[in-house]
């Protein structure tokens, strides 16, 4: 999926998580049940036929974003169990005259990038996890605005003002202050707009998934109204800074660094238990707790995992 994404240079709007990432999970599936060359390439086929998933969801504020991932898997693990069984699939699938990049990328594609350090250099490698429920673009501000609530100790201060920064570029893209909605309405609008994020971590110190779901804490509220943007010249793309200034008089700005779980600035474990059991507490059902331990046992001690299945014996547990 990685190498597939770097190919396709010009962004046409598809989902990269549900239009590529489905090649990428057919890919590990294939592997997991052992499919021959033949029966992989079929199945590369099969999920040519499924492959799918846009950006306009998240413009629109749809719930759809998150089927297209989900799809993404089902699309591949179907796609590995109809190739075993026989069932074929389109097989120049990436360059065929209307393969994956002809009809996807006409005019914005270098297949060259697919197979460039192909076995010696692995992309996963270079895979960010998520520390916080919301669009990535989003995460730096997040970041620096979480460390401005303990450098100003912003839980028992007044705000006065907020400013982000930013190059000229980013300030009139998407991701900017005044393309987010102050007071989100529902669960996309929270999560990808940027003066209500940044509202979060300086009034609570934190983002999580209760954040994106519940839109009524009046501090939140009242840092997000405060967030205004200004555009600084002779700086390079993708620099931005937030500063803050307290009723109090007190003041901090803080730059931007690569975002928390980058490669730059990877996650630790307990980060990533952290969010791991803030999903478990948030699933449709709830887990036992001591069963999201345990899952976080097997899933960091991998070698002690006799049977897969246990992981999902265990997401079955409820509390």
């Amino acid at each position: 999926s990685c190498r597939l994404g770097l190919a396709a240079y010009d962004d046409r709007g598809w989902h990269r998580t549900g239009s590529f990432g489905i090649f990428g999970a057919t890919a590990a599936a294939g592997k997991l049940l052992s499919l021959s060359q033949e029966q992989m390439v079929h199945a590369f086929g099969i999920a040519y036929s499924q492959a799918a998933g846009n950006r306009q969801c998240i413009i629109d504020g749809a719930l759809t974003k998150r089927f297209q991932a989900g799809q993404a898997a089902h699309g591949a693990v179907l796609a590995v169990f109809l190739a075993k069984e026989g069932f074929t699939g389109a097989e120049n699938v990436f360059a065929g005259q209307y393969g994956f990049f002809p009809m996807y990328q006409p005019n914005g594609y270098d297949l060259s990038l697919i197979d460039q350090g192909l076995g010696e250099e692995f992309l996963g490698d270079r895979i960010s996890l998520k520390p916080y429920p919301c669009g990535r673009p989003i995460h730096s501000y997040i970041d620096a605005a979480i460390k401005l609530h303990g450098e100003l100790d912003l839980g028992n201060k007044s705000l006065e003002s907020v400013v982000v920064r930013t190059d000229p570029e980013t300030y009139s893209s998407r991701y900017s202050v005044s393309s987010g909605v102050i007071w989100p309405q529902q669960q996309v609008e929270a999560q990808f707009s940027l003066p209500y994020l940044i509202g979060c971590a300086l009034a609570l110190g934190r983002v999580g998934i209760d954040h994106i779901n519940a839109f009524d804490d009046p501090a939140v509220l009242a840092a997000s109204a405060l967030v205004q943007a200004e555009s600084k010249n002779g700086v390079h793309k993708g620099w931005a800074e937030i500063e803050v200034v307290c009723a109090e008089g007190m003041s901090a700005s803080v730059e931007l660094e690569p975002p928390s779980g980058s490669p730059d600035n990877p996650m630790s474990t307990e980060q990533l238990k952290g969010k791991f059991r803030d999903c478990a507490v948030h699933a449709s059902c709830l887990i036992a707790t001591e069963s999201v331990e345990k899952l976080i046992s097997l899933i960091l001690e991998s070698g002690s995992l006799a049977d897969s299945r246990d992981l999902i014996r265990l997401s079955a547990v409820r509390a």
